[in-house]
């Protein structure tokens, strides 16, 4: 049996969004440059690793022998995860972003328009109840 919380009013649900925008601005100051750090954090990792297989194998070379020849499938299984997750990481990171930049667009546009109503009706609005319009459906 799924658990469910009783159905809310138009007022508790605006309230609710409500609560999720205010946060959510507050909070945005502080998101945007954490994304990003973020956002430049995988760029500079891979890097590091990079320099770090680098000497390596110059390390390698200077015992003997020729160090990619061994190593040379081994980088390439570790490179491409590797590789792959700086990519998904930097995509998200962004798309992080772009949700803190432009995000809840829908919630403001109902906020606006829940205020403009309660102004202009300067009523309270109906509950959101399946019994009340059951006479506008048929």
């Amino acid at each position: 049996m799924k658990w469910r919380s009783p159905p809310k009013t138009d007022d508790e649900f605006v309230e609710t969004v409500r609560k999720t925008v205010v946060s959510f601005e507050r909070w945005k100051p502080w998101l945007i440059p954490l994304i990003a750090v973020l956002c430049f954090a995988p760029v500079l990792t891979f890097v590091m690793m990079f320099q770090f297989l680098a000497a390596l194998l110059d390390l390698l070379a200077n015992a003997g022998g020729n160090p990619n020849r061994p190593f040379a499938w081994a980088g390439f299984a570790i490179g491409l995860p590797v590789g792959m997750s700086v990519g998904v990481s930097i995509h998200s990171a962004f798309a992080q972003f772009g949700q803190i930049m432009f995000g809840l667009r829908t919630e403001r546009l109902l906020l606006r328009y829940y205020d403009a109503y309660q102004h202009n009706s300067g009523e309270e609005s109906p509950s959101n109840n399946q019994d009340d319009h059951s006479e506008d459906r048929h």
